[in-house]
């Protein structure tokens, strides 16, 4: 499930909520103060370098050093 930044419109306030994309609708339309904030997505377990993808999981020998 993705996690999504909202700030509230009266205080000024940023914060994160994790939940289903389905249910981001409703709860913007219970908090109709809050304002969904646009952010990069993040990839877990990668990491980018230069235009290249770097995995930080994965291991072609099939085992990981200690």
């Amino acid at each position: 499930m993705p996690t999504y930044s909202f700030r509230d419109k009266q205080t000024g306030e940023e914060f994160d909520v994790f939940m289903s994309i389905a249910e981001l609708d409703k709860y913007l339309e219970e908090h109709p103060h809050y304002e969904k904030l646009l952010s990069a997505p993040h990839f877990m377990g990668a990491q980018m370098n230069g235009g290249l993808l770097n995995n930080k999981t994965y291991d072609p020998k099939g085992k990981r050093d200690a």
